[in-house]
């Protein structure tokens, strides 16, 4: 294959927005979508790599694997153990547990299967992963176990006859990725199916060019170029993605690499020394920044500023270098390394990766790394109830086992409990008051479950469909006579949730526009209640703003051992003036019983704080949800409260 500086100007246009992306750069709000200009070039790479070795005879899957083998384990390798050493003496147990979950997945290459189990990629948690960016290192290691074997099957029966056949591959996965960017967005943007699509246009573009050779069209190629730099800046987390959307970035992609010919001027541009150098760096770069910057974010207490997302951009160009160099370039020299020393060296790498990721999981991140009673404040980031369900309709197919709490029998309970995640977190601890009481109830928690939906500058709103497929069932089910009803209250009515402000921009609402916002609420759920029912409604917890057993740990790792974290009553009280302003006015001709976790958390009178910390143990799981020992102290002041007949 006939080298070609354009594609590693590509990779270059490719790795600096993702870069900048993940370092919180707002002007780069599309820079994720460099992943997919690199799966293009992934695909076109392989598949000219691959035929050209059918057409000699000389292709051999052994060969395949140990090229690829060469190409991505010595770095990767290097980055995951250093990484790990780093993680000892920053991370806390949960994150180091996670690191050591993704590594134990990076040895199966199956990275992205995990991912997409534990977290979204736009998740407030994902940019403390070290080893998210490792997704598309699997999709295309998955990807290398299952193309070559299709194209060596398929290229007998000629050229055009496998070019349609990935055509068709492709545009079942674009379709697919499409329905799933509506219906499984984690799922979508993990996984190789909806992913393959991308890969497989680089591979189309590469038969196409086999078959017709090099074209040079300036209009195209700069088309091409404008359709990449756009999505760059023009998406932003927000955007459905993959769908519809990527094949803006994918097309430009494909059209640059067939209609680029070197004499063009986009080829010219992307030949240009420092982009090739960049390209010619690429994987390493893109190897080292997530690592450096969560270890970055990891090691200060709040969000990093530019000046120092600046300097660890720099560093980071600094180590990828030292990796490409010393790692990458030489042992892709088989007079350095023999076939044999790669493979017997990549099995010793994996399976001590394999081994340190299972006993870096089981021991909850080394925990007793930490003294005493930080490891015991630490493990509130493992006391919570197992997560709830993002909403979809098949969920209130009740009753059965997985929308019950309390005694499980064929009677229908006459209680429900109803809310997003902050009803959740109480389920696990009332599930275990219920069954001492001998008492059931449906659980209606679910994550984008909210009384109403909001325009995100205004008092407008459309209905929730989670709500109101609640509000039908419970008009059906008119044996259920009391609600209990917990939802993140103050988020809903101000649109930000307390500690976000620090992390993303906010659109500060007129008082008008929330204490509307708050009286709708209000409506709902008197409508939800109706005049039949008795209602207990559980007001809004203190939120602490950080993630409560995560940040005591650090602080305690990297700064001082005896630190706590406590939440000012007023500041508290100030935050929620409009959430109980509301939640005062409900009312209704049943018995409503108001239940203020505040008055188990906070001490209104004398020291004038909340506690994040009883016992020596975490009240919370994260920076808003309570842990299972938080929820503990509030469970049984509910069902205190629960009518028996």
């Amino acid at each position: 294959m006939n080298y070609r500086t354009e594609i590693d100007g590509l990779r270059a246009l490719a790795v600096v927005p993702v870069i900048f992306f993940h370092a919180g750069f707002e002007s780069f709000s599309g820079g994720f979508v460099g992943v997919d200009v690199f799966f293009v070039i992934t695909g076109y790479l392989i598949t000219t790599i691959i035929i050209k070795d059918i057409e000699t005879n000389r292709f051999s899957l052994i060969n395949f694997y140990e090229r690829r083998a060469r190409r991505i384990l010595p770095a990767l390798t290097l980055m995951v153990f250093v990484s790990i050493a780093i993680g000892w003496y920053i991370l806390t147990p949960y994150f180091y547990r996670d690191l050591f979950q993704t590594t134990a997945a990076i040895s199966f290459f199956s990275s992205n299967i995990l991912l997409y189990m534990k977290s979204g990629y736009f998740s407030a948690t994902a940019e403390l992963k070290p080893f998210l960016h490792t997704w598309s290192l699997a999709v295309e290691e998955q990807y290398y176990l299952v193309f070559p074997v299709i194209l060596l099957a398929f290229w007998r029966f000629g050229r055009q006859k496998t070019l349609w056949l990935i055509i068709t591959l492709a545009i079942f996965s674009l379709l697919l990725s499409t329905w799933q960017s509506e219906q499984n967005t984690s799922a979508n943007f993990y996984l190789l199916p909806s992913r393959a699509w991308e890969i497989l246009a680089g591979s189309i573009a590469a038969i196409i060019l086999h078959r017709d050779g090099q074209k040079s069209n300036n209009l195209f190629a700069l088309i091409g170029l404008i359709m990449i730099v756009f999505s760059v800046f023009a998406y932003d987390r927000s955007t459905p993605f993959p769908s519809f959307y990527a094949l803006a970035p994918v097309i430009g992609t494909f059209i640059i690499i067939v209609f680029g010919g070197h004499d063009t001027i986009v080829a010219r541009l992307l030949s240009i020394k420092i982009m090739v150098g960049i390209g010619l760096i690429s994987y390493s770069l893109y190897l080292w920044h997530q690592p450096v910057f969560a270890f970055l974010r990891h090691a200060f207490l709040a969000e990093p500023s530019i000046l120092q997302y600046l300097n660890a951009i720099i560093f980071t160009f600094f180590v990828a270098f030292l990796s490409w160099r010393y790692i990458e370039k030489p042992l892709r020299n088989k007079k350095i390394a023999s076939q044999k020393i790669i493979f017997i060296s990549s099995g010793i790498a994996i399976t001590c990766m394999a081994v340190l990721g299972f006993f870096g999981n089981l021991s909850m991140g080394f925990i007793n790394r930490l003294d005493q009673k930080t490891q015991t404040i630490a493990q509130g980031s493992f006391d919570r109830s197992p997560l709830q369900a993002e909403w979809n309709p098949s969920r209130l197919n009740c009753p059965n086992e997985s929308c019950l709490i309390g005694v499980k029998n064929k009677k229908k309970p006459k209680y429900a409990l109803i809310g997003n995640s902050h009803a959740d977190h109480l389920a696990h601890s009332l599930n275990r008051e219920l069954i001492s009481r001998g008492l059931t109830a449906y659980t209606f928690a679910f994550n984008g479950c909210q009384p109403v939906d909001f325009d995100e500058k205004s008092s407008h709103f459309t209905n929730n469909e989670c709500f109101e497929k609640i509000l039908k069932f419970l008009n059906e089910e008119k044996q259920v006579k009391t609600i209990i009803v917990s939802f993140r209250w103050t988020s809903a009515i101000t649109g930000i949730g307390f500690g976000d402000e620090n992390k993303k921009p906010v659109t500060n609402l007129d008082l008008n526009i929330i204490q509307e916002r708050g009286s709708i609420i209000a409506r709902k759920i008197e409508e939800l209640v109706g005049d039949h029912r008795n209602l207990l409604l559980v007001y809004p917890i203190p939120e602490p703003g950080k993630d409560v057993p995560n940040y005591i740990a650090k602080y305690r790792m990297l700064k001082d051992k005896n630190f706590e974290l406590t939440i000012p009553v007023d500041v508290f009280q100030r935050r929620n003036i409009a959430t109980y302003t509301a939640l005062d006015s409900i009312s209704s001709p049943s018995r409503i019983v108001r239940i203020y976790p505040s008055k188990v958390f906070c001490d209104e009178n004398s020291n004038g704080i909340c506690r994040t910390v009883i016992k020596g143990k975490s009240l919370y799981f994260d920076d808003n949800h309570l842990s299972t020992f938080g929820a503990s102290l509030i469970a049984p002041v509910i069902t205190a409260e629960l009518p028996i007949r």
